[in-house]
């Protein structure tokens, strides 16, 4: 018995350590799950726009001797509303039309021949250099070239309601 008297106040001051540890690791566990952080936050600007140098309907006379070509110019930039694209940024240009392209009717742009769609009103046009850097004010000038083979288009083609787009992607 004398010897669970000597021991008796080295489990009462081991008990109390072991309270005072736990509450101490409560009350930080308290403390640092109810700390907050703020931060600012803001979205880098990404933006392209369009500007045609060319109005009117594209107009190709395949009965005649005249020209068979019609032209299409137009500029694609990274600055949309004064505001310069942040981010890096490759694009491809699109055409799409109303009624389908007829067969024996060549769409170029810049001399690139597109891929177009199986129901032939849209031909989308890609290349490696069509890229923009951040923070860089960029415009790159595009020509589109519509013309017709006289051998398969026997009638004078009118193109109308056509639309170009720019369809962009964020670069890393």
């Amino acid at each position: 018995m004398k010897k669970f008297l000597s021991t008796l106040p080295w489990i009462l001051v081991m008990l109390v350590l072991i309270s005072l540890t736990s509450i101490s690791t409560m009350t930080f566990a308290y403390f640092q799950s109810n700390s907050q952080k703020t931060a600012t936050t803001e979205v880098a600007t990404f933006s392209s726009s369009i500007k045609s140098q060319t109005n009117g309907n594209l107009n190709i006379d395949c009965n005649s001797e005249k020209k068979k070509v019609a032209q299409y110019s137009f500029d694609v930039s990274n600055v949309e509303n004064g505001r310069v694209s942040q981010v890096n940024q490759k694009y491809t240009i699109s055409l799409t039309s109303a009624e389908p392209i007829p067969n024996g009717v060549m769409v170029t742009l810049d001399g690139l021949t597109g891929t177009i769609s199986d129901d032939r009103k849209c031909i989308t046009f890609a290349d490696d250099s069509w890229k923009f850097s951040h923070n860089i004010e960029s415009t790159h000038s595009h020509t589109m070239q519509i013309s017709a083979d006289s051998n398969v288009v026997t009638y004078d083609v009118t193109l109308s309601n056509l639309v170009i787009s720019v369809h962009s992607e964020q670069l890393p």
